[in-house]
C-alpha cells in the first residue's frame, strides 16, 4: 500500500490513491493530467510502482491520474 505521507518531487510523483500497487501491474498505462504525461509501469512493489515515462511534460501540482482499463478500488457514494 503507498504511503499517502510520501511527497512528489523531481523526481516521483505522489498519490491519495493508497491501492495503486494492488491496482496496477507491469505494462499498465498510467495517465496523469488528462494524459499529458504517459507512463508505463516497469515495476510494482509494496510501497509504490516504477514507470517508464513516454512523454516529455512539465507536470503541475495536484493532476489527476487516469489508469485505463484498471479495476479501480473506491469508496461508493452515497
Amino acid at each position: 500500500m503507498i504511503d499517502p505521507a510520501i511527497e512528489g518531487d523531481a523526481t516521483r510523483v505522489s498519490t491519495d490513491y493508497a491501492q495503486l500497487c494492488e491496482t496496477v501491474q507491469i505494462g499498465s498505462r498510467i495517465l496523469i493530467d488528462n494524459g499529458g504525461l504517459e507512463c508505463e509501469v516497469t515495476e510494482v512493489a509494496d510501497n509504490g510502482v516504477k514507470v517508464e515515462v513516454k512523454n516529455n511534460y512539465i507536470l503541475g501540482e495536484k493532476r489527476p491520474m487516469h489508469l485505463p482499463g484498471a479495476h479501480l478500488t473506491l469508496d461508493s457514494l452515497n
